[in-house]
């Protein structure tokens, strides 16, 4: 439970060794005290907000137009933009669901069979909190082992909750993660039964002292369109036997009938060593951006393709 935990998987069957192996550990993860919009915020502040264009769901990539060296990106809204090059960051579970759809022509199949061999974990948070500490003046951190296994069917997805701890800056909010399937099941549940369960669990483990919380709040990644899923990308046991060993495989370049190299990709999921970081993805961006440098004339264009 605790490698699912992890890793992000469902089962030790789920992740290639080999794969689980490369992964490179740069020891323990923090959190932005203000969230991710941090980051972003710093990234941004050299770039003009006319540069940036939100809300706009890509439908189409026309990579390979025979009348035309630049890609074709369309937009649901109907906005159409030519460029020069593409970066595509889209995770690998929503390219899984939509590159059939989206990418004109088709994907070459190398490349489909390397997307459809790895696997987005499905991992959901659930936060319930308290105006004050019910368990005294530091943070807490629970351990759970399961030694009775008399759940109803319903709550079985609680078997999967190995640890509850306090969020770094907001330690009266416990967290929990669930993974795999028991994540998939709690995201079917409606939000108030989800609560129940949470607190019949802390009451289970603590006792009667838990009170009623004042904040709760559970994701759900996998059924949101635009990820179906979360966390870490990984390679599975069939994309092993299959002959898919490293990330990048993922990164192979689109390249047009005229030979310009027109699309490529980043993202977590094409890092052979940080997947599942947000590090991990950052620099394969910043790998894929100084790529597409090296190749621009002051009169050329890139899109970032990003959900």
């Amino acid at each position: 439970q605790m490698v699912n935990y992890m890793e992000g998987t469902g089962s030790w069957f789920d992740i290639s060794a080999r794969d689980a192996d490369q992964f490179v550990d740069y020891g323990d993860d923090f959190q932005w005290k203000d969230g991710y919009d941090t980051l972003i915020t710093y990234l941004k502040e050299s770039i003009p907000d006319s540069a940036v264009k939100l809300s706009s769901p890509v439908c189409k990539i026309f990579w390979d137009e025979p009348a035309e060296e630049r890609v074709l990106v369309v937009t649901l809204t109907g906005d159409a933009y030519l460029a020069s090059h593409v970066i595509v960051t889209a995770s690998v579970a929503h390219l899984q669901e939509r590159h059939t759809h989206i990418f004109h022509p088709a994907l070459p199949q190398s490349l489909v069979n390397a997307l459809m061999n790895v696997r987005l974990g499905v991992a959901n948070k659930v936060q319930v909190g308290w105006a004050e500490p019910w368990w005294g003046s530091k943070p807490l951190e629970l351990h759970i082992l399961w030694t009775t296994f008399d759940l109803s069917e319903n709550m079985s997805w609680l078997y999967g909750v190995t640890i509850m701890f306090s969020i770094h800056q907001h330690w009266t909010v416990l967290e929990t993660f669930v993974t795999g399937a028991n994540s998939t099941y709690m995201e079917s549940l409606p939000e108030s039964i989800v609560k129940e369960h949470i607190l019949y669990l802390l009451r289970r483990v603590i006792g009667d002292i838990v009170p009623e919380p004042t904040f709760f709040r559970r994701t759900r990644w996998g059924s949101n369109p635009w990820t179906r899923g979360s966390y870490s990308s990984f390679i599975t046991l069939d994309g092993d036997k299959a002959g898919i060993h490293r990330h990048d495989q993922l990164a192979s370049p689109l390249v047009n009938s005229k030979g310009k190299t027109v699309v490529l990709w980043a993202g977590e999921h094409t890092h052979n060593t940080r997947y599942s970081t947000v590090d991990g993805a950052m620099e394969t961006g910043k790998h894929e951006a100084l790529k597409i440098i090296s190749k621009l004339k002051p009169s050329s264009s890139s899109v970032l393709v990003e959900h």
